[in-house]
C-alpha cells in the first residue's frame, strides 16, 4: 500500500497546482494506482472490515452520489475561489460550464432516438413472432421477419441522420441546467441514504462492482 501510495501521488502531485486548464489525460498516469488502492479498500471490505473503515466506505459512497450534483449548484463561488477566471485567461464560462445556457437537442438525435426505439420495439411486436413455434411453420422465412423489420428501420434511421451540417435545426426552451440538477438531487439523495444505512460490507461491495461496470 505504501508503493500505491507513493506511486499515486507522485504522478497526481505535479498536476495538482498548475495554471492552466486541466484535462483527463493529466490523470490517467496516476489512475491505475487509483484503481489498485480502490481494489484493496474493496478487499478490506469484502474480508470484514473494521468499524471505522466500514463507516469511511459508507460516507464516501453517499459523498460520491451527492457531490457531483452539489459541485454544479455550487460551481459559481467554487470557480471564484479557485480563481479560474485569473488562471485561464478569463475564460471562466467556458471552463467552469456556467455559460451552458439552456439544454438543447438537436432534432436530428431526437428523431434518431424515436427511430432507434421504434426499431427495438417493432420486431418484438410483430404478430408473427408472438405466434407459437406450431403456427411459424417449417420454413426460415417467417422467423427472419422481425430482423428484416429492425434492419429496414435502421435503414431509416440511417436516412434521418444525413450527414453533419451545422445548420441542423434544434430543439430549445428546454429546462435550465440548473434545473434539472434540482430535480435529480432528491432522488441522489434518497440513494446516499440507503448506501450509508448500509449493514452488509459484501453486498455494499456487490452493489459498488455492479454500478461501476
Amino acid at each position: 500500500m505504501t508503493l500505491i501510495a507513493v506511486a499515486f501521488f507522485w504522478q497526481w502531485l505535479s498536476w495538482s497546482r498548475i495554471d492552466r486548464a486541466a484535462f483527463q489525460y493529466h490523470f490517467y498516469t496516476a489512475l491505475p494506482f487509483f484503481l489498485a488502492a480502490l481494489a484493496y479498500f474493496m478487499a478490506e471490505l469484502w474480508h470484514g472490515p473494521s468499524r471505522r473503515t466500514w463507516l469511511l466506505a459508507r460516507f464516501a459512497a453517499a459523498a460520491a452520489l451527492i457531490f457531483p450534483a452539489a459541485l454544479w449548484l455550487f460551481k459559481d463561488p467554487l470557480c471564484n475561489l479557485a480563481r479560474v477566471s485569473a488562471s485561464n485567461n478569463g475564460f471562466k464560462d467556458a471552463i467552469c460550464g456556467s455559460g451552458t445556457g439552456d439544454v438543447r437537442i438537436e432534432e436530428r438525435v431526437l428523431l434518431i432516438g424515436i427511430v432507434l426505439v421504434v426499431a427495438l420495439v417493432a420486431p418484438g411486436a410483430h404478430p408473427v413472432a408472438a405466434r407459437a413455434p406450431s403456427e411459424r411453420g417449417s420454413g426460415g422465412l417467417v422467423l427472419d421477419r422481425p430482423a428484416r423489420g429492425a434492419r429496414r428501420y435502421r435503414r431509416r434511421a440511417a436516412v434521418v441522420a444525413g450527414p453533419e451540417r451545422p445548420d441542423r435545426p434544434r430543439l430549445r426552451g428546454g429546462p435550465p441546467s440548473d434545473g434539472i440538477v434540482l430535480l435529480l438531487l432528491p432522488v441522489l439523495a434518497i440513494l446516499a441514504f440507503i448506501v450509508f444505512t448500509a449493514r452488509n460490507p459484501r453486498r455494499f461491495v456487490l452493489g459498488a462492482c455492479a454500478s461501476s461496470s
